[in-house]
């Protein structure tokens, strides 16, 4: 679950969010629209530890994450940036496998995450898997 209270940032004397909060439960999907320049990533970077908010506080599983260390947060988060996120000379499969197989886990593991993955994004892995993005 991610929680935030309450959250302005400010930078000099330009509000870009203003005491902003939200929960964020464990299996929803979440799209944070708006136009250029109105501070969604700001409030991303704010959450992933990249900035400080001026004002307010986050929580992950009801965590304050600045008592976490910034580089553990990360690794156990992730989020798609507006343009193409994607190596185009790797598969799909191997897009979704680079950071697993970078922390040395289990092969066997690593396969299934990536089909709950490709399930969850309602994309048939025997049809996109081996596909070049």
């Amino acid at each position: 679950m991610i929680k935030v209270e309450n959250i302005t940032k400010r930078f000099k004397n330009r509000t870009v969010l203003k005491s902003i909060s939200f929960q964020i439960e464990k299996g929803e999907f979440v799209s944070i629209i708006g136009p250029s320049g109105c501070g969604k990533t700001t409030l991303l970077k704010m959450i992933n530890r990249l900035i400080k908010p001026t004002s307010g506080k986050i929580y992950i599983n009801g965590e304050n994450i600045y008592d976490k260390d910034p580089i553990t947060l990360r690794r156990n988060m992730g989020y798609v940036i507006q343009q193409n996120g994607l190596f185009p000379h790797m598969t799909i499969k191997d897009n979704i496998e680079i950071i697993p197989k970078l922390e040395k886990k289990k092969l066997e593991e690593i396969y299934k995450r990536t089909i709950e993955l490709m399930n969850m994004v309602d994309l048939n892995p025997d049809e996109y898997l081996n596909r070049y993005p």
